[in-house]
């Protein structure tokens, strides 16, 4: 697990892009936290870094999933918070969208934790203040956890 201090927005974003840089593929983000903490900034940030076109993206609040295609992956940004139950998301066809992606980004995942991909890296943000965020990141196997800590070292170093 690695904690950051984002101090302001162009932090957090700043963060989002780098990680962005650092995944290979299949890769699975699962993002949790406070109601207004900079999830979908940070998702709009790392999406953008990956070659998506800033104006095709939108929040999946009400969508429940978005597609996106760029030219080395198609992506899904999935947001869980309006989904009701693990039979919602069966008719969804949720464990199938996970499988044919990329790229996995998913909102609210801690609603369905038996439905977490297993190779995951883990964010929650939390309001610190009215403009930092604590952002903490945990992964579920030790490549992963490598990446985070290449994250932070180069965050820092930046």
């Amino acid at each position: 697990m690695i904690e950051i201090i984002a101090h302001d927005l162009t932090a957090t974003i700043n963060i989002a892009k780098l990680l962005a840089k650092k995944i290979t593929f299949p890769f699975n983000l699962c993002l949790d936290g406070d109601l207004g903490a900079g999830k979908t900034t940070f998702a709009r940030a790392f999406l953008e870094t990956l070659g998506v076109a800033p104006e095709t993206i939108s929040s999946p609040t009400f969508t429940i999933v978005n597609e996106y295609s760029t030219a080395t992956a198609v992506i899904n940004h999935i947001d869980l918070y309006r989904i009701n139950n693990y039979q919602e998301l069966d008719a969804l066809g949720y464990l199938e969208l996970l499988s044919y992606a990329q790229v996995n980004l998913i909102e609210w995942s801690s609603l369905f934790p038996s439905y977490k991909p297993s190779e995951t890296i883990e964010l929650s943000i939390k309001l610190v203040s009215a403009t930092e965020r604590l952002l903490i990141f945990s992964a579920t196997n030790q490549k992963l956890a490598k990446l985070l800590q290449e994250l932070k070292n180069d965050y820092f170093v930046n």
